[in-house]
């Protein structure tokens, strides 16, 4: 497989704008709130892949 570094910056870019949110936050809430922040995202990105093409995916 190979990086695709600009889609890294946009994750990067995105999850900085929860620092002020999980700034206080113990490991365990942290690990939490990041894992359901990035799969209520990955849903969304989902839904709209299947909008353009609905039996793709």
């Amino acid at each position: 497989w190979f990086f695709n570094s600009s889609i890294a910056e946009q994750n990067n870019v995105w999850l900085g704008g929860y620092s002020s949110i999980v700034r206080e936050m113990g490991s365990v809430k942290y690990n939490f709130f990041l894992d359901e922040m990035i799969r209520c995202k990955n849903k969304l990105i989902l839904s709209k892949l299947q909008s353009y093409n609905p039996g793709v995916l």
